[in-house]
């Protein structure tokens, strides 16, 4: 009787040990691989048990189909955004600019050159800039204090260039010509293609809108 219980108790663990051998064989033999044997036992089939079922962890991977259905969800809402948002779209509107700089205490030898380059467009950063032109030079004595009286110096002046170009008019202005932001009071390297003036102070700025000028 004794012996009979014993036998019993080792009957599992042989089984057991029987289905671990079967197990091992199953996966190191690569002619199985594929098959629904092969599936069963090998590692990277999580496998869990609960309450007697299997169930299986799928690993979730993006496609194309995902992409394109993740696209036409962002398009759709960015519509319904615009359709019911109520803002106005913005239409660039353009204008003349006009502005003078000043190339101050300058040899007349280089106002007597800078007549012979003038008109001249405007270049920046190697590029040039038709639509920014140079159209005028004037030069304006500069006064030096001398016995007690303020006089002309006769071999220097203050070359005054006038630029016109065109721009377009935003909401809020940050005018820029040729790569500059232009505003009164503020120094500028004014340049050309023989010419270039460092600095070059804006003493005034003035815009007008295209469709003013074609009103007028």
């Amino acid at each position: 009787m004794a012996g009979s219980v014993g036998e019993n108790e080792k009957s599992p663990r042989i089984l057991r040990l029987y289905l671990a051998i079967g197990k091992k064989l199953v996966y190191n033999d690569k002619s199985l691989r594929g098959s629904a044997e092969y599936n069963h036992y090998s590692p990277r089939t999580a496998v869990r048990s609960s309450g007697g079922c299997n169930m299986s962890q799928k690993k979730w991977k993006f496609n194309i189909i995902d992409g394109i259905v993740v696209v036409l969800i962002v398009a759709v809402a960015v519509l319904l955004v615009m359709k019911f948002s109520g803002g106005e779209t913005y239409e660039a509107q353009y204008g003349t600019i006009r502005y003078t700089v000043v190339a101050q205490d300058q040899p007349m030898e280089v106002y007597e050159g800078v007549q012979e380059h003038v008109p001249a467009a405007l270049m920046a950063s190697g590029a040039r800039y038709d639509d920014q032109q140079i159209v005028s030079a004037e030069a304006k004595p500069v006064l030096v204090y001398s016995n007690g009286e303020w006089v002309e110096d006769p071999s220097h002046v203050d070359i005054f260039f006038t630029i016109e170009g065109t721009v377009e008019i935003t909401p809020v202005m940050t005018t820029t010509v040729a790569t500059q932001e232009i505003r009164v009071g503020r120094e500028i390297i004014l340049k050309t293609e023989y010419l270039e003036f460092d600095p070059a102070i804006v003493t005034s700025v003035e815009i007008t809108p295209i469709n003013q000028e074609l009103g007028d």
